[in-house]
């Protein structure tokens, strides 16, 4: 068949305009053509075949591209860089799943599932790779974009096939440092270290980019905010669970980086702090004229559980990480336990792959869901008739949970503690060693919890929550106040879970032998400070 040069003419000027004018792309794998226009009648097959018409666009609406429920064979990189026009934080261009966590039809089969086949480049962010090959899945060189909804796998392939070769997938990146405003929302990434490795799910140059209500599970790597000095960054409601190299990566990023409500568990490397630079990594140029501020993060109510390490600094594919003590990190209502946490592993529940209800890291609210999913079995039930499941395992324990609370002058003072017992046994010197950090009650780390300033021992305390720790000797005891809390009181070597950098004061106090026996641990509130009690000994300690 012959097509006329006018027929040909109309249709390079039908698929021109529908280029310049689409701002809805449908892409289904099953029943789509990358032949087609795009259109939810005749979906493509591919995203990189979506990018290619995002890309041709010349319009200033937003653009969304909906990806059906299935299976999707990444063989070709889907690089997103409109040529004739940008996007806007208003109009943006949405990469989304056409069912969302939210949608009350929504179950984990329905997600969009992308696993990458194609072949390797030797292109390692626009330099010559040296490792042997890497992959790529998502090239975001535009502002504004979101990516919601999706699964995102690795490859089928040997990560270590010899010595020196790194074989990696890189499921999401931006190499640009001019950009902005990147939202990765509501996905789950997932790997496994033999069967298809992910070696890292997020890679990003530039400002703002967000990581929200995400899952990354069994990643060699989560995330890397890779722009030094690069600000507007967050990450929240996230759960890294398994990171065989580590789960968050920062790159002396600026101190405004939002981390907040995130689980990091059962991992080998808690957060890496890249203090040095790779030779095309960007740093951003500092135009406030400004002194240089230390890096400082502000953790703010997150989980750190079961992890091997805390904190390292290091870079490259290989992961050359040496251990670092966590001193640009500040812990606000954040723990820090060698427990590890439990997923539902139930693939018909809602819940899959998020910490089991009522265990360790179900209450920060990490995983897909905005919206909170209602349990009918127990909407009804008013709490302040029937306690949570957490706390009647709290009160149920050998060393139960107990509150002290009074007043100073207008300023309120409460003490949080759980509270052993003696139980026949020697406490002093013995069970509580002298000479050592203790967490001055069981299980948690005690808190203390003022309004406003107090004096403690002498010494000025600011109104706000902290933890509570003393240095038991012979003689004087040392009283610590230190401002991480949230975490679990010891290791499994028995030591404390106390970062000695975030202490806030220390004062000496000298405890006085009882004039009765006290078999449980006990704090009370007096006119001029507070009594720890316990066995044959009161320390008091002066608070006005």
């Amino acid at each position: 068949m012959t097509i006329k040069p006018l027929t040909l003419t109309l249709l390079v000027a039908f698929f021109l305009q529908t280029a310049i004018a689409q701002t809805n792309i449908y892409i289904n794998p099953s029943l789509g053509n990358d032949t087609n226009i795009g259109s939810k009648e005749q979906p493509l097959k591919s995203l990189a075949a979506a990018a290619k018409i995002v890309n041709a666009n010349t319009g200033d609406d937003a653009i969304t591209i909906f990806l059906s429920e299935g299976i999707y064979s990444v063989n070709e990189p889907a690089q997103l860089m409109p040529v004739n026009r940008t996007f806007t934080k208003e109009n943006r261009l949405t990469i989304r799943a056409e069912v969302l966590p939210d949608d009350p039809d929504w179950n984990t089969g329905r997600m969009p599932t992308l696993i990458h086949t194609m072949p390797l480049t030797d292109d390692w962010m626009e330099q010559k790779d040296p490792f042997g090959g890497c992959m790529y899945g998502i090239k975001v060189e535009t502002s504004h974009v979101t990516l919601q909804g999706l699964k995102i796998l690795g490859a089928p392939v040997v990560e270590h096939p010899l010595k020196g070769k790194i074989i990696r997938v890189y499921p999401i990146t931006r190499t640009n440092p001019a950009l902005d405003d990147l939202e990765i929302t509501q996905c789950i990434f997932a790997g496994d270290e033999v069967n298809s490795p992910n070696h890292l799910g997020i890679i990003a140059n530039g400002n703002g980019i967000v990581v929200d209500h995400c899952i990354f599970y069994n990643l060699k790597q989560a995330i890397v905010y890779w722009s030094g000095k690069s600000t507007g960054h967050v990450m929240r409601n996230t759960l890294i669970y398994g990171g065989y190299g580590c789960g968050v990566w920062t790159s002396a990023i600026a101190n405004d980086f939002v981390f907040e409500n995130n689980v990091i568990a059962n991992s080998n490397y808690a957060w890496i702090s890249q203090l040095g630079r790779d030779s095309n990594q960007q740093v951003l140029e500092d135009t406030t004229k400004k002194e240089s501020e230390p890096i400082l993060y502000q953790v703010n109510n997150s989980l750190f559980a079961g992890n091997k390490k805390m904190t390292g600094t290091g870079g490259g594919p290989q992961l050359n990480f040496k251990d670092i003590d966590p001193i640009l990190l500040k812990f606000n209502n954040t723990k820090i336990t060698e427990q590890r946490i439990e997923l539902d592993y139930n693939q018909e529940s809602k819940n899959f792959l998020h910490p089991i209800k009522g265990t360790l890291g179900a209450d920060i609210g990490v995983g897909l869901f905005k919206k909170p999913m209602v349990d009918n079995s127990v909407a009804e039930v008013n709490p302040a008739e029937k306690p949570t499941v957490a706390s009647k395992d709290k009160s149920s324990r050998p060393s139960p949970p107990m509150v002290a609370s009074g007043k100073f002058g207008n300023t309120t003072l409460r003490i949080d503690y759980s509270s052993p017992s003696v139980k026949e046994r020697k406490i002093w010197g013995e069970l509580v060693p002298y000479n050592k950090v203790w967490r001055a009650g069981a299980n948690e780390a005690t808190t203390i919890t003022t309004d406003g300033e107090l004096t403690v021992a002498g010494k000025k305390l600011q109104a706000g929550k902290y933890s509570f720790y003393v240095i038991p000797t012979e003689k004087d005891w040392t009283i610590i106040v230190n401002s991480q809390t949230g975490q679990w009181g010891i290791k499994r070597n028995r030591e404390t879970t106390r970062l000695i950098e975030n202490d806030v004061m220390k004062a000496k106090v000298t405890p006085i032998n009882s004039s009765n026996f006290i078999e449980r641990l006990t704090y009370e509130i007096k006119n001029d400070g507070f009594n720890l009690k316990w066995e044959n000994l009161v320390l008091h300690v002066p608070v006005k």
